[in-house]
């Protein structure tokens, strides 16, 4: 998007909290100072919004959404937060994510 600032870095990749039986939790933190992000991804994500305040739809709903709150992103359902306050959209999100281990290399491989 033309005139975003986004960051989106993720802090514990699935690969260190987790197994190839159950996947690896990822948890990432995302800073918006303004623009719209989109969460949209083919796993259900947790997101909780430590500072500031964005417009979230998710599908067809929207809501305002700032400090304390915490919603889902159901599989494959698109969802876009449009930053809408002056301070910077802050907000966590975590993904549990399929992880492989290759039988060969004796290491995770990781697929999304």
């Amino acid at each position: 998007m033309v005139g975003a600032s986004i960051l989106r870095e993720v802090l514990i990749q699935r690969e260190q909290a987790g197994s190839s039986e159950v996947g690896g939790l990822e948890l990432a933190v995302s800073y918006v100072h303004r623009g719209e992000f989109n969460l949209d991804s083919d796993h259900y994500r947790i997101v909780s919004v430590l500072s500031g305040k964005g417009r979230v739809r998710i599908g067809d709903n929207e809501t305002e959404g700032r400090r304390h709150d915490h919603f889902g992103v159901p599989a494959d359902v698109k969802c876009h937060i449009s930053h809408l306050a002056n301070e910077p959209l802050v907000f966590l999100d975590a993904m549990i994510l399929p992880i492989s281990h290759s039988r060969e290399s004796g290491h995770l491989n990781s697929f999304y």
